[in-house]
């Protein structure tokens, strides 16, 4: 205990906070932290990793493949820079810390989401305006009125929106079989169906997103939630689709509207406001 209280007294701020960055999304690259902290240039950012590594606290995943696709190198936490954040972060969920021990096991699809959700993060941050409050997955752990598996993203609006801005669960679809999409959505209908979040937060539900890898899929997942929700009556729930790349493309500086329901598929919104069913 002793020795991390030294290193906490050698970290400067700017390296404490990029320890919780990495906290928060798990897996990172250089260029998604440079965004996040609004930054014009990734040299500082790099700067700031390649000292957290040299010091233990990070490790950085670099393969000779990725010099080929052009691809950047990401940083996790070690056992090392977890245990320092367990005596200097008391805000941080020790569940968390604990399930990060496994993040050098993680493979490939893993550490692609990860990174993904953290684009997607950075686009809702802009969409949202103001200081939206977005958790990620590992700031969700330890609550046990979400739904489980767990929404990649959760949105939670502020008290004072007006009746049209709605909290989400975020959740992405990448290269799964139907029965998982099934799965997922099937998921959310039975906890919305169990009342335990709305006993727990005294709000509505949440709008769920669910962003599909392509159009494809995106029709297949609508398809599959419209067969769900012929199943039983699901009133206050509204369940949206997008595409990834739709999400994530950033040429029109407006809100894009791309958000759509299965029974809507030719009725599309924008966000915040998810309430035109």
């Amino acid at each position: 205990m002793s020795s991390s209280i030294t290193e906490i007294e050698k970290l400067t701020k700017n390296e404490l906070h990029t320890l919780k960055l990495v906290y928060k999304f798990r897996f990172v690259t250089s260029s998604l932290i440079a965004e996040y902290k609004g930054l014009n240039s990734k040299r500082s950012v790099n700067l700031t990793l390649s000292q957290l590594q040299r010091k233990g606290l990070l490790v950085r995943k670099f393969e000779s493949s990725y010099k080929l696709i052009h691809r950047s190198a990401e940083y996790y936490l070690s056992p090392r820079g977890l245990r320092l954040l367990r005596y200097t972060a008391k805000d941080l969920n020790r569940r968390a810390l604990s399930v990060m021990l496994r993040n050098n096991l993680r493979g490939e699809n893993f550490i692609k989401k990860q990174l993904l959700v953290f684009k997607i993060y950075l686009v809702l941050r802009v969409v949202i305006k103001g200081s939206p409050e977005i958790y990620t997955q590992m700031e969700m752990v330890g609550l046990d009125h979400l739904p489980k598996p767990s929404p990649d993203l959760y949105y939670r609006a502020p008290k004072n929106s007006s009746e049209s801005t709605s909290d989400f669960f975020l959740s992405t679809l990448s290269d799964v079989e139907p029965f998982v999409v099934k799965k997922i959505v099937r998921a959310y209908l039975n906890h919305f169906r169990s009342e335990q979040w709305q006993k727990e937060e005294a709000r509505n539900y949440p709008t769920i997103l669910i962003c599909c890898q392509d159009e494809s899929l995106k029709k297949r997942a609508m398809k599959l939630s419209n067969s769900l929700l012929m199943d039983a009556y699901f009133e206050g729930l509204t369940i949206l689709f997008a595409t990834i790349a739709d999400l994530l493309d950033r040429t029109d500086n407006s809100t894009s509207t791309i958000w759509c329901s299965a029974s809507h598929p030719d009725q599309t919104i924008s966000l915040p406001n998810t309430s035109f069913l």
